[in-house]
């Protein structure tokens, strides 16, 4: 772009005139030519060519054209019509995921806000579940009270009771609780003002047995073994040197069955980026830890053979002395849904 320039910004359809009158500073705002993912052929390959000539022709009018873009979502098609069109492209999601790991003061806030409102959802979920309730009311529910109170998108929950607990199939069915049901609910890729949370309870349907009170409190040193750790100047490699080995404590065959239920990821604009916590990488790959990253840390417990889990996760800010745990609805115990 040319000193002195605005870009150029490519809306669907007519949305662009409904964008121009609301962004006024933009100088140009064009109707995008574009094709649908999954649907390859002549017809798709002509699209993106289209796409590539005009493309060509915008950096040409900045004199910009003998420069290298860059392409924060490659595909098969882009990249050949790119090619095809003489025009030089790089990895341009890196820069762009790199420029958003330290967080702004107004970023942090909207991420409080969304942790805020995920402290309500839980809540409400916690005097619904009784005998009779089925997993997909609580995800009914926790539609309701995150669009009640500001949630701009939702990406989806996680609900799984009883025998449902173990493994984690990170989805939900129709299945009523029942009393002595463990239920773990995750709130996954909620947003308030773009910015996502990620957010894990567990909760019983009357009093927990002893075995699930054991594997809760293991769930539990696991994540604050972490969180002990977190600070400038730490690494991934410190958060998960005291969790356990899947392969030896689960019977998992990989690391990578524990993907997604023992690990940590950076929270923002997207729901995984920056830093990302694992056995799996981190100890070979250490991150390291900046004042105001922002991340989740989730860890589980739980046993194939008995059929039940749990899991937890909260949601941190690092300061500048250590870290601020923006997740503040109670875990230091399994929450108990009274009969």
């Amino acid at each position: 772009m040319v000193e002195g320039r605005t870009p150029v910004l490519w809306e669907h359809g007519d949305i662009r005139y409904t964008t121009k009158e609301q962004c006024s500073w933009l100088d140009k705002v064009k109707y995008g030519i574009v094709w649908m993912r999954g649907q390859p052929g002549p017809q798709s390959e002509h699209i993106a060519k289209l796409w590539a000539e005009d493309l060509k022709k915008e950096l040409k009018e900045q004199g910009v054209e003998k420069e290298t873009i860059g392409l924060d979502a490659p595909e098969m098609l882009s990249t050949k019509a790119l090619n095809d069109a003489g025009i030089k492209w790089t990895d341009g999601q890196t820069p762009m995921i790199e420029a958003r790991v330290i967080k702004t003061k107004d970023e942090l806030e909207c991420l409080r806000i969304g942790a805020a409102i995920c402290d309500a959802i839980l809540d409400r979920v916690k005097h619904t579940i009784r005998p009779g309730v089925r997993e997909v009311d609580l995800v009914g529910l926790g539609y309701k009270v995150g669009y009640e109170y500001g949630m701009d998108d939702i990406i989806g929950f996680t609900v799984c009771s009883g025998p449902y607990g173990w493994p984690n199939f990170k989805y939900y069915t129709d299945r009523m609780i029942r009393p002595g049901d463990a239920v773990t609910y995750d709130i996954g890729g909620a947003s308030w003002n773009g910015y996502k949370t990620c957010y894990y309870r567990t909760f019983s349907c009357g009093q927990p047995s002893q075995k699930l009170k054991d594997y809760y409190q293991q769930s539990l040193d696991y994540i604050n073994s972490a969180i002990r750790k977190v600070k400038p100047g730490a690494t991934t490699a410190d958060l998960v040197k005291e969790w356990p080995d899947a392969t030896k404590e689960w019977g998992y065959e990989s690391e990578w069955e524990a993907i997604a239920n023992e690990w940590g990821h950076g929270l923002g604009l997207s729901l995984y980026e920056p830093p990302t916590v694992s056995r799996i990488f981190s100890l070979d790959f250490p991150y390291t830890l900046k004042e105001n990253m922002a991340f989740a840390l989730e860890t589980q417990q739980g046993s194939m053979k008995e059929k039940i889990g749990v899991r937890v996760e909260e949601m941190l800010i690092v300061t500048s002395s250590g870290v601020e745990i923006i997740s503040k609805y109670p875990v230091d115990e399994i929450t108990v849904c009274p009969l």
